[in-house]
C-alpha cells in the first residue's frame, strides 16, 4: 500500500512540482519528526509560493489541523505563513464514484494566519 506521503509527492510532481520528504526517523527516539513540527513535504513551483504539506488519511486531517494550531507548533507555523510560505493538510481516502469503481481522492484543508491560535 502506498502512504500518504509518497501518494502526494506523486500527485505534486505530475503537477510540475519540485518536490522533497521533509520528514526524517529518529531512531534514538523510535519516532518520525516533521519539518517544524508540522512538515512532512516540502513543494515548489514557478506559479505558486513555497508550501509545505502534512499528508495523512482523510480520517486524521482534523488532528494533524489541531496539531498545527497547537501553541507548541503554531508559533512556527504563523513565522512560515507571515514570510510567504503556504501550508496544507493532505487528507487521502479511498471513496466510491457513481461508475462503482473505488478510488483515491484528494482532500486539502489550507492553514491560514486567520486561524491564529
Amino acid at each position: 500500500m502506498i502512504s500518504p506521503t509518497q501518494r502526494s509527492l506523486a500527485h505534486l510532481r505530475r503537477r510540475g512540482a519540485l518536490c522533497a520528504v521533509v520528514e526524517r526517523w529518529n531512531s534514538y527516539a523510535r519516532i518520525r519528526q516533521d519539518l517544524f513540527g508540522f512538515g512532512d513535504i516540502i513543494a515548489a513551483h514557478p506559479d505558486h509560493p513555497p508550501l509545505i504539506i502534512q499528508a495523512c488519511r482523510a480520517d486524521d486531517q482534523a488532528t494533524r489541523l489541531t496539531k498545527i494550531r497547537s501553541a507548541k507548533v503554531w508559533p512556527k507555523a504563523r513565522r512560515w505563513l507571515e514570510g510567504g510560505g503556504r501550508i496544507e493538510v493532505w487528507g487521502w481516502a479511498v471513496r466510491v464514484h457513481p461508475d462503482k469503481r473505488r478510488r483515491w481522492t484528494l482532500k486539502v484543508e489550507p492553514v491560514r494566519l486567520e486561524e491564529e491560535v
